[in-house]
């Protein structure tokens, strides 16, 4: 049987239109910056992809990429060279005041990968580190990993399979 030989890469395409996101109210500290202000403040720059690395589909199963970039897998995915990466998100804000709000980070149940031709696969179990209630230094950036996991088919096709960002951050 002819094992199909796939290089996944995950690529997180970042518009902070996609990445900032609120729907908190308009309250704040009585001394400092309401929270739309704060979240108005908040940017997020995206320092690279998670990417699953190169992997023979087999039987089909899970890649799971750690925060770390670690990555390991199970069922009867092989996991072959490549580099693998968590994603990496550098969040800041320049506004003082804001270090009294927390930091929420949303990610999907699920997000469809797809490559040129159509074939798809799903990514699901996304984790964050730090994970979502941190908070944020003006002027001092916090680095966000991403991990998640990927279904592998049995009869995936080979490609790269790519998805939008399906991140959101919000102060609480």
């Amino acid at each position: 049987m002819l094992a199909l030989h796939k290089i996944i890469r995950l690529a997180i395409f970042v518009s902070l239109a996609n990445l900032i996101w609120s729907e908190i109210s308009l309250a704040g500290p009585p001394t400092g910056p309401n929270k739309n202000d704060c979240k108005n403040a908040l940017t997020a720059i995206k320092i690279q992809d998670i990417n699953f690395g190169e992997f023979l589909g087999g039987i089909g199963g899970t890649i799971t990429i750690a925060t770390n970039g670690s990555r390991t897998s199970g069922g009867g995915v092989v996991l072959m060279g490549g580099s693998t990466t968590a994603a990496i998100f550098e969040v800041y804000s320049s506004l003082p005041g804001c270090e009294v709000y927390p930091v929420t980070i949303k990610t999907p149940n699920n997000s469809t990968l797809t490559e040129p031709i159509g074939n798809t696969m799903l990514a699901n179990n996304f984790v964050t580190l730090p994970a979502s209630g941190f908070t944020i230094i003006p002027g001092i950036p916090t680095l966000v990993q991403v991990g998640a996991d990927l279904t592998v088919n049995a009869t995936q096709a080979g490609g790269t399979y790519v998805t939008l960002a399906p991140y959101t951050l919000t102060f609480r």
